[in-house]
C-alpha cells in the first residue's frame, strides 16, 4: 500500500500516471491522468467545481490546464448529474433551512445522511455545536470514517459534543432532548436504518412522535422505491418530518454546466461518458451539442466493451472483458472466483446431481449400491439404472489397473455421467461424484 500525493507521478514504460486534486463530498478525491505517447487519457471519477468547500474541497484547475496543453486524447467523465436541469443545489439555502429546524426542534433530531459525504457531516456538526446539541453518529463504519477524518484533519469537531450512545435497555432510552443523531450509510442503508427505528427493532434509537426527522439525502439511482416506503413509514410514526427538496440539496456529482466546463478546459479529442447509467451517459451526448463538440468523437461503450486507440485514433476492438455486479450471499470475498461463480450459476439453473459410492480398493469391489441424489434435478428409476451401467463401465476400466487413481476415477465418472445427462435431459446440472474408499475386515472378506 502506497500513499500517493497530488501531482505525484508514477512511471512505467512510456506511460505516466498522475493524480489531480478534485472537488467532491469525499476529501482526498482525485482525477486520474494516464499520459501516453498518443496523449493524456483523463478519468474524472466523481467531481464538481464547488467553490464553497475551502482548500480541502477544490479542483486543481491549473493542473487540468497543463494537461490540455500537453494534449488530451480521451476524457472519461462522470455522467450521473448530466440530467439535472437545474444547478447542483443551493448550499446556503439548505444550511439556513437545516439550522432553523435544529434551532426550533423541541425533542431529539434524527438526520439522514450519506456516510461518504464528510462535507455535509461537518456542516451538521457545526450547526449542532452552535446550539449546544449533543451529536451522535450511527454505524461503526461511519464512526470509523469520522475518526480517521478527525485524525487527518478533514473534520473539525473541537467545539462539538460528540456522544456515544448505548444500546437501549430498561434503564437507557437514548431520549436526551438535546440529541442530534446522524443516521448514515451508503445508497439504501440510511433508509433501512430509519425503517428499523420506526419498527422499534433498532438497538440504539426508537422513533417517537415528538422526534424531528430530517431527510437530507436524495434517493440514488435504484433506491427510489425504498426511499418512498421509508418516508411513508416515518410520517406514520413521527409528527415532525422535514424533507429538504432535492432542488436545494447540493449534489456531489457534476451537473451539465460543469461537464461542459471540464470539456472546454481539457478540449479532449474523444469523449467517453462513464460513472452513470446508460441514460446519463447518453445525455452527455445531448448537452455537448451546446458547445458544438463533434458527436462522432463521443464513445458510449457497453459494460465490459474494450475501447482501443491506435496512433491517436479510436478503433473498434469488438472485444469484451467480464464486468458487472458480483452478488454475494455471505461475508467471504476470497471465494468469488470465476469457477465458483460458474458453479453458482449452474446450481441456480440446472440443479445438482450427487453420485455416492462405497468401494474397497484392495478387493476391487463395490461395497454398497450407489446412491443417486438430485437437488433441483429430476430423474427416473430407469435413469438410475442407466447411470449404474455407466458406473460399472468406469469401474471395469479403472479396476483393471495396478493402482487406482481416485482423482482420475471421480473425473472419469463425472465426465461419463455428464454425457448421459446432457444427451437425455438437455441440461447440465452440477455433478458431484462422492467415492468413499473402505477396506473390509478379514471377517467381512
Amino acid at each position: 500500500f502506497k500513499v500517493v500525493e497530488y501531482n505525484e507521478q508514477i512511471k512505467f514504460n512510456k506511460n505516466v500516471i498522475t493524480f489531480i486534486k478534485a472537488s467532491h463530498s469525499i476529501p482526498g478525491s482525485a482525477m486520474i491522468s494516464l499520459s501516453t505517447p498518443d496523449g493524456n487519457i483523463v478519468y474524472t471519477g466523481n467531481f464538481n467545481f464547488d467553490q464553497n468547500g475551502g482548500d480541502t474541497y477544490k479542483t486543481d484547475i491549473p493542473a487540468l490546464c497543463k494537461l490540455k496543453e500537453e494534449g488530451v486524447l480521451a476524457l472519461m467523465t462522470e455522467s450521473i448529474g448530466s440530467m439535472n436541469e437545474a444547478n447542483r443545489g443551493s448550499l446556503q439555502t439548505t444550511l439556513l433551512r437545516v439550522r432553523k429546524i435544529i434551532q426550533n426542534a423541541k425533542g431529539r433530531i434524527i438526520i439522514s445522511l450519506f456516510s461518504t459525504n464528510l462535507q455535509r457531516i461537518q456542516q451538521i456538526i457545526n450547526i449542532a455545536a452552535k446550539f449546544n446539541k449533543k451529536i451522535a453518529i450511527s454505524g461503526r463504519k461511519t464512526q470509523r470514517i469520522v475518526k480517521i477524518a478527525l485524525e487527518l484533519g478533514y473534520l473539525d469537531a473541537n467545539n462539538a459534543n460528540l456522544s456515544t450512545l448505548r444500546f437501549i435497555d430498561s434503564e437507557n432510552k437514548n431520549d436526551d432532548p438535546d440529541l442530534v443523531y446522524l443516521v448514515t450509510g451508503e445508497r439504501h442503508e440510511p433508509y433501512y436504518a430509519l425503517q428499523k427505528m420506526v419498527k422499534g427493532s433498532d438497538r440504539i434509537i426508537h422513533l417517537k412522535a415528538d422526534d424531528t426527522v430530517i431527510f437530507l439525502i436524495n434517493p440514488q439511482v435504484g433506491t427510489e422505491k425504498i426511499a418512498a416506503k421509508t418516508l411513508d413509514m416515518v410520517y406514520q410514526k413521527v409528527d415532525n418530518v422535514e424533507v429538504i427538496p432535492k432542488e436545494l440539496i447540493l449534489s456531489s456529482s457534476s451537473g451539465p454546466e460543469e461537464i461542459k466546463e471540464l470539456i472546454n478546459i481539457l478540449e479532449p479529442k474523444y469523449l467517453i461518458p462513464v460513472v452513470g447509467e446508460y441514460r446519463h451517459q447518453f445525455n452527455v451526448r445531448k448537452i455537448t451539442k451546446a458547445i458544438r463538440y463533434p458527436l462522432d468523437n463521443i464513445i458510449i461503450p457497453d459494460v465490459g466493451e474494450i475501447v482501443g486507440f491506435y496512433d491517436g485514433e479510436y478503433i473498434e476492438e469488438h472485444r469484451t472483458v467480464i464486468a458487472g455486479d458480483i452478488m454475494l450471499d455471505g461475508k467471504g470475498l476470497g471465494d468469488v472466483s470465476d469457477a465458483v461463480l460458474k458453479d453458482r450459476e449452474i446450481l441456480s439453473n440446472d440443479g445438482v446431481l450427487m453420485y455416492i459410492v462405497n468401494i474397497s480398493a484392495k478387493e476391487r469391489k463395490v461395497l454398497t449400491e450407489p446412491e443417486v441424489i438430485g437437488k433441483g434435478f429430476y430423474f427416473t428409476p430407469e435413469d438410475k439404472v442407466e447411470m449404474g451401467k455407466i458406473f460399472d463401465a468406469v469401474c471395469e476400466e479403472l479396476f483393471s489397473r495396478k493402482y487406482i487413481n481416485w482423482s482420475e476415477f471421480k473425473q472419469l465418472l463425472k465426465s461419463e455421467l455428464a454425457k448421459y445427462v446432457i444427451k437425455k435431459f438437455k441440461s447440465s446440472p452440477l455433478i458431484i461424484p462422492v467415492v468413499i474408499s473402505t477396506e473390509l475386515s478379514n471377517e467381512e472378506i
